[in-house]
């Protein structure tokens, strides 16, 4: 696996790719099976077709790149650095995440599944289609983001305990139960001061 190489229709199991730099590489039709990918560069990387099964990583960067079809299951990353990146069709199923940043990224299809997320940062992204499916996140940004039919209905309002940008939620839709655990974040970013 190099800089801006080209990796086709490859089988990766149980390697240890720690500290990898593939910044600019394509992937097509690729799957990685457990290892770990602790602190690897996957900076303007192509990845189309690909799945990642079980891969762990206390940092992964994968900043600028683009990804179509893609699936990662049963992942645990501390930090995901993934600003300014294009996802189309990318879903992250049974992950554990603490850090997520997909500021300024342009999403289509982005599905989180059965999730838990410290910290999603969604700042500036531009997201259709985004839907959580029995999702936890702790922390949530949308300062400036823009959502397009985005279903929040499959994530866990109540567990929300900061939630900065509350006009990021425009164009979503969430079930009229969770608007009661969301009165507080949104008296908090409102200013709002509850008696």
């Amino acid at each position: 696996m190099e800089r801006e190489g080209l990796l086709d229709e490859v089988r990766i199991e149980d390697a240890d790719l720690s500290g990898v730099d593939a910044s600019g590489a394509r992937w097509l039709d690729v799957t990685v099976v457990g290892g770990t990918l602790d602190d690897a560069v996957l900076d303007r990387a192509d990845l189309s077709d690909v799945g990642i099964d079980g891969a762990h990583a206390t940092a992964l960067s994968a900043r600028d790149g683009s990804w179509r079809d893609v699936l990662v299951t049963g992942a645990r990353i501390g930090a995901l650095v993934a600003h300014g990146v294009r996802w189309d069709r990318v879903t992250l199923r049974g992950c554990r995440l603490g850090f997520v940043n997909l500021r300024d990224s342009r999403l289509d299809g982005l599905r989180l599944e059965g999730c838990t997320v410290d910290d999603l940062d969604l700042a500036g992204a531009t997201a259709k289609r985004l839907a959580f499916v029995d999702c936890r996140v702790r922390r949530l940004e949308l300062s400036r983001a823009t959502l397009t039919s985005a279903d929040l209905t499959g994530l866990d309002l109540g567990a929300l305990e900061r939630l900065d940008g509350v006009a990021g939620l425009r164009g979503a839709t969430v079930r009229a139960a969770d608007l009661a655990a969301l009165a507080p974040l949104l008296a908090a970013e409102l200013g709002i001061r509850l008696a």
